[in-house]
């Protein structure tokens, strides 16, 4: 078996090194000057049926079960969106308005994976988390990956309809809820509408139900001097700011993804 055979086979050598990597441990620096692949059995067996499975459209991430985010590894299944990105720049932006704290306390809403707010109790010290999701299995994943990252005595997860069950006040509060117009589901990527759990997906007829729930009760849930951050779609700026505008919260900033696309609204309850 040849990768230059699979990469043509996936019209993609970087979903062709990936699966590869995955079935024979190499490392990107093995796989320099490699294009024959010596494969025990099993190994040929399991590339096989991983190459059917990403022609069949299921994504790499969801078939080897982790997704880079932030230079870290995490678990994903088919009950969590896979990381993206996108969804990097949210971390920038807290880390950058909370730079010089520390020992702050964290919320996610929607907690998914866990790759943000994971992510945050990585990078910002002596910090402490509570996650929330209405998905029992969501929240599964995110323990699994809080304890693949040694942060499992640092966070705290909840079974919460976004506040519904969340206690106390927060430093930071952070979310990425589903922001997806119902009637344009069905036409998303076969990769997102068939493998990504429609639960994370579906914001509602407007694309905006969550923060139309989150953001009028976000402030009570927010120290002075806290951060608040949240993605959002790319078209969805200018609505989502009237709404935190009349939330009370102060300094409220937009910032660009990777694409030049505005993606997060950051804000300061003062």
């Amino acid at each position: 078996m040849r990768l230059r055979d699979i990469s043509k086979q996936l019209n993609s050598s970087l979903d062709a090194r990936i699966l590869v990597k995955h079935v024979t441990r190499l490392s990107d620096a093995d796989l320099i000057g490699i294009d024959d692949l010596s494969l025990t059995e099993s190994q040929h067996v399991q590339l096989q049926d991983f190459i059917k499975q990403r022609l069949d459209g299921r994504p790499v991430a969801k078939i080897i079960g982790y997704k880079e985010f932030y230079g870290r590894d995490f678990i994903v299944s088919d009950d969590v969106l896979d990381p993206r990105p996108d969804s990097e720049i949210l971390i920038d932006v807290i880390l950058e308005r909370a730079k010089g704290r520390r020992g702050l306390s964290i919320l996610e809403l929607g907690v998914g994976s866990g790759c943000l707010v994971l992510t945050l109790l990585s990078e910002l010290n002596a910090s402490t988390a509570v996650a929330a999701d209405i998905s029992s299995q969501a929240l599964g994943v995110a323990r699994r990956n809080a304890q693949s990252l040694g942060l499992g005595d640092r966070i705290s997860f909840v079974e919460s309809n976004w506040f519904d069950n969340v206690q106390g006040q927060f430093d930071i509060i952070i979310t990425n809820p589903p922001y997806i117009n119902s009637d344009v589901i069905d036409e998303l990527a076969a990769d997102v509408r068939e493998f990504d759990p429609i639960l994370a997906l579906d914001g509602g007829a407007d694309g905006l139900n969550p923060y139309k729930v989150i953001l009028p009760q976000i402030r009570t849930y927010m120290k002075h001097g806290g951060i608040m951050a949240l993605e959002h779609g790319y078209d969805q700026c200018g609505r989502i700011k009237r709404l935190i505008e009349n939330t009370g919260l102060s300094e409220i900033r937009d910032h660009q993804d990777l694409g030049g696309h505005d993606r997060v609204i950051s804000a300061i309850h003062k």
